[in-house]
């Protein structure tokens, strides 16, 4: 192993501080191009606000509470102009429903309800 690692060494290397002084000395004379935000930049960023800024439109136009939702419905009396047996009432707290059962309705007589 170190008979491989002997082969790579170089062995007319320059010390360290010579090293960077020549590097430092090198990187002087190139230009160097500032970054700057280009036009395909500023168009990705334009687009990438714009979708966010639609998505958040459309989660509060969708999701936001009582959107659509008509007003619920109370009954307060009940009048049934026909005979029937029986009178079941259920309020739906969760959907927010009303059903109203009548039971027992005899039709033959009216032949309507």
């Amino acid at each position: 192993m170190r008979e491989l690692k002997s082969s790579f060494e170089s062995r007319d290397a320059p010390p360290a501080g010579e090293f960077w002084e020549d590097f430092r000395s090198r990187a002087d004379g190139v230009s160097r191009v500032e970054l700057s935000r280009g036009p395909n930049q500023v168009v990705r960023l334009s687009a990438a606000v714009a979708t966010v800024l639609l998505m958040l439109a459309g989660y509060v136009g969708l999701y936001r509470p009582g959107a659509g939702v008509v007003e619920r419905t109370e009954i307060k009396s009940l009048d049934i102009a026909v005979e029937h047996t029986s009178v079941f009432l259920l309020e739906d707290e969760q959907d927010e429903g009303t059903i109203l059962w009548v039971g027992g309705i005899d039709t033959e007589e009216t032949g309507e309800i």
